[in-house]
């Protein structure tokens, strides 16, 4: 089963995208801050898709991005942001 990481501050807009992908099949981690995702990111967990906002506490998503891309293992999952601003 595909498995999103997706990293959203706003718990409305998190709670409504989640309820969606799980509603199409997919397995969803949630977080809510930049620096808890890196620590995820990091981990053992393997993600099928990286979904992030850009604007984020501790941490904003293009560095969570840049980060992403310096790990082997992430270096070729999706990712997608998105934001209001």
């Amino acid at each position: 089963m595909p498995h999103i990481l997706l990293v959203e501050d706003n718990q409305v807009i998190a709670q409504a995208v989640e309820d969606t992908l799980e509603a199409e099949g997919w397995r969803v981690t949630r977080c809510g801050d930049g620096a808890v995702a890196m620590l995820k990111l990091a981990g053992k967990a393997t993600y099928s898709l990286l979904l992030c906002d850009n604007q984020l506490p501790s941490l904003s998503g293009i560095e969570l991005v840049r980060y992403a891309r310096t790990l082997p293992h992430c270096r070729e999952m999706p990712i997608i942001m998105f934001s209001a601003s």
